[in-house]
This record gives C-alpha cells, structure tokens and sequence, in this order.
C-alpha cells in the first residue's frame, strides 16, 4: 500500500469520527453541561488517556520554542476554537447542518497555504473556494433551508470552525516538532488545551463534575474524548507525510458521515436547499484539491 492510499483510509476513519462529534454536543447541550466545562474534562480525560504511553515509552524530546508554541497555538485553533463553536451552538442548528460548516476547511487551508506559499497559485481551486461560497449561501439565505429561519446567522458564526482548523493545519505543518511520536504530540496538544479550559472554565462557572448532569454528559463527554484523541493522532500522521490541504479533504468524509450520523440518531433528513449545498460544496472540493496543472496556474 503506498503512502497516499494509506493516508486515505486514516482520513476515512478519522473523518467518519469527527463527523459523529456533533452527536456528542448535541447529547451535552441537552443534558446541560456548559461548553467550557464539556471542552475541559474531554481534553482532561484525552490527556490522561495518551499521558500512559507516553510514561511508558520513556522518551525524551528536545523541543525549540517554536515547536512549544505550537502546542497552545494548535490547541486553541484545532481544537477549542472549532470545537467551541460546534458545542456552544449544538442546540441551535441541526447537526447535520453544523458539519457543513467544516466543508469549507479546505478552502481556507489552501487560502494559508498559498499566503505562506507552502501552496502555488491556482484558477481551478480559486473556482472551488468560490463553489463552496455558493453552498454556504445555499443554506443561509433561503428561509426553507433550516428548520428554523432564524437560525441562518448562527451558520456565519459555525464559519470560525473551519476557519480555526485551517489555521491549525498550517500551524501543525510548520511548527510540528520534527521526529516525534504522534502520540507524543497528541498529549502535549490535549495537556496545552486542558491549562487553557480549566482557567477558563473555573473563571465562568467555577469546578464542574460532568457526571453530575447525567448520563448524556457522560456518554458525550466519552464519545468525544475517543474521537479527538484518534482524531488528533491521525492529523500528526497525514500532516507531515502529505500536507495539510491533503488532510483538509477530512471534510469530504465529515459531510456524508455527518448526516447519516444525525439521520441514525435524530431522524434529522435534509432539505433540497441543504442537498444543493452538499453538492456545490463536495464539487468545490473536489476542485480546491485538484493536482492538475493545466488550468492556468502561476
């Protein structure tokens, strides 16, 4: 199996993970756990979970001091940033809507990589950033679009998400320790993350115990410590070998699994403006991560 093929099915598995996440904040929306109270105990408990091999392997790293901003920096962006949004507005968008916000991560990435020219100029992805603004606009603008007309601003503020993990993958391509284990990197990422949520969360609502709000919180906060844990690991693995634009293509699998995961578990079904979106955005894809080299570039 070459390096691609294999890079491809850790997407799948990693896309199809992420992309039942929203399950999760819908579960903790409901049962009441405040967002930076679910954000710190499923870093807490990641951290945790990847601190035992990292004790056992008893390897030491030499980090430089871009490779230690990197962690907080990746943290933020990667995780609490895109995160944050999807959780703090799980109850107010369907969540098969909500993983369209992601579908966009691609453009953004391509949109860094190329003003930190890790990417060349291209017409034909320009084209593909441009199809996936008509997608968005697909689910904003029609008032049959959503459950809820009203719900059409929460969809610009859900933009954050996609673009807090471009920034990320940037960040991760640039300033990944080199020569580190994945797990490794993986820890230090939840570690950096958990500092950042427990400030925060003991200043807003003081210690939380998310088992105290029930069964739902528990399951949620379980479900999404196993997704960001393999999710986190994976994107150590595709980022260095293939480049993160390669690694935004997540979204692709994040859209399809996100809606059969909320058909599974809600009923929710799509309505034609969202099947409209689906489409632009998938063909805008495909277009922002096209290779070919005959379509005018510079």
């Amino acid at each position: 199996m070459n390096k691609k093929n294999f890079c491809y099915i850790l997407l799948l598995i990693s896309g199809t993970g992420f992309g039942s996440v929203f399950i999760a904040n819908k579960y903790v929306a409901i049962s009441g756990l405040p967002t930076t109270a679910y954000l710190f105990w499923f870093t807490f408990v990641g951290s945790a979970l990847t601190l035992i091999p990292v004790l056992l392997s008893k390897k030491k790293y030499k980090f430089s001091f871009l490779s230690i901003v990197h962690f907080p920096a990746a943290a933020s962006l990667g995780m609490l940033v895109p995160f944050g949004v999807v959780a703090s507005i799980a109850d107010k968008l369907p969540a098969g809507v909500l993983t369209l916000s992601f579908s966009l991560g691609p453009a953004f990435t391509f949109l860094l990589s190329f003003f930190f020219r890790m990417e060349r100029f291209r017409y034909i992805k320009i084209f593909g950033i441009i199809l996936g603004f008509i997608g968005v606009c697909f689910i904003v603008f029609p008032e049959t679009s959503l459950p809820n007309p009203e719900s059409a601003p929460w969809i610009i503020f859900a933009l954050l998400a996609p673009i807090g993990a471009a920034s990320n993958n940037i960040i991760v391509a640039k300033l990944k320790p080199p020569n580190v284990s994945p797990i490794f990197l993986t820890f230090y990422l939840l570690f950096s993350a958990t500092i950042i949520m427990f400030v925060i969360m003991v200043i807003n609502h003081g210690f939380i115990f998310f088992w105290d709000y029930g069964n739902l919180a528990i399951l949620g906060v379980c479900w999404a410590t196993i997704v960001q844990v393999i999710g986190f690991i994976i994107m150590y693995i595709i980022i260095p070998r293939v480049g993160p634009v390669f690694f935004s293509q997540i979204a692709y699998v994040m859209i399809f699994s996100g809606f059969i995961w909320a058909y599974i578990f809600f009923k929710e079904t799509p309505s034609l403006w969202i099947i409209f979106a689906i489409i632009f955005m998938v063909f805008g894809l495909i277009f922002t991560n096209s290779s070919r080299e005959k379509f005018f570039n510079f």
